[in-house]
C-alpha cells in the first residue's frame, strides 16, 4: 500500500466515522490505518502528540493509545493526561494509567478512529455493552 493510498484511506475513515455510519468499505481498515487515524484525529483535536502503537507478537493487532514517553510520570500518564484522554476519546472516564488498549479488528478500529475525531461510535464497546446489559 502505498502513502497516498493510506492518507485516502485515512481520509475515508475520517468522512465515514463524522457520518456516524460505518459502510462495506470501511469493514476492511488496518491496524496500521486505524493507529494512523487514531493519532491525527487526537493530534488535531487536542494539539499534543499521543503515542498511539500496536501491539507485538500475539498482541500484534492490539492497539494502545497514551502520552510519549516525554509526558509520562514514571512510565505511567498524569491525571492530567489520563482525564484528557478520556475525554477525547468520549469515554466518560479516566483511562488507565498505561493509556487504552483497544482490541484487534476492524469495528473496535473504526470505532476509536471515530471517537478519537470526535465523532460519535457507530460502535458499542463491548464492555459498555456488557455493562449496560448487566443493569437492565
Amino acid at each position: 500500500m502505498t502513502n497516498n493510498d493510506r492518507s485516502q484511506t485515512v481520509e475515508l475513515v475520517d468522512q465515514e466515522a463524522a457520518a456516524g455510519a460505518p459502510s462495506a468499505s470501511a469493514s476492511a481498515i488496518s491496524r496500521d490505518d486505524a493507529i494512523r487515524a487514531i493519532r491525527q484525529g487526537l493530534k488535531a483535536r487536542s494539539g499534543k502528540s499521543w503515542s498511539v502503537t500496536g501491539g507485538r507478537g500475539t498482541g500484534w493487532g492490539w492497539i494502545t493509545i497514551t502520552a510519549p514517553p516525554r509526558r509520562r510520570e514514571g512510565g505511567a500518564l498524569s491525571e492530567a493526561d489520563r482525564a484528557e484522554l478520556g475525554d477525547l476519546l468520549g469515554l466518560g472516564r479516566t483511562v488507565h494509567h498505561q493509556g487504552e488498549t483497544i482490541p484487534g479488528g476492524s469495528d473496535h478500529y473504526r470505532e476509536f478512529a471515530a471517537r478519537a475525531n470526535g465523532s460519535e461510535p457507530g460502535i458499542i464497546n463491548a464492555v459498555e455493552l456488557a455493562a449496560s446489559a448487566a443493569e437492565a
